[in-house]
């Protein structure tokens, strides 16, 4: 009933329905699956399996959480190359070929086929 009088107050006839673009589906459904993969990284044991992720900025600083508020504990180049293993509100936690565990933010990446390469 509430919602009924507020639509009726907003002149619910001028309400449209807007349908997200191609691009925009076609993103969202990456960026699902990335986050699918990144969650299989954690139980897979299996190389074959895991989901490696490039920097593609310049520079980057990795730090220990998932924010700009976080202390940044390494930097990372472009092309530097890590394993996804999680992401959480638009941050990426990666591994480094050291072992290292850092955060950056999600569109400091690009996902890496390494079929292709090899």
């Amino acid at each position: 009933l509430l919602v009924a009088k507020l639509l009726n107050s907003v002149g619910a006839s001028k309400i449209e329905k807007i349908e997200p673009s191609s691009d925009e589906l076609t993103l969202k459904t990456k960026q699902n699956d990335i986050e699918d993969q990144a969650l299989n990284n954690a139980k897979s044991s299996s190389n074959q399996d895991l989901v490696y992720m490039s920097i593609i900025e310049d520079r980057e600083l990795l730090r220990v959480g998932p924010g700009f508020q976080y202390t940044a504990i390494t930097i990372a180049n472009s092309g530097d190359t890590f394993v996804l293993e999680e992401i959480r509100n638009n941050w990426c936690r990666v591994v480094t070929s050291e072992g290292l565990r850092a955060w950056a933010p999600k569109d400091s990446f690009k996902l890496l086929d390494i079929e292709a390469e090899g």
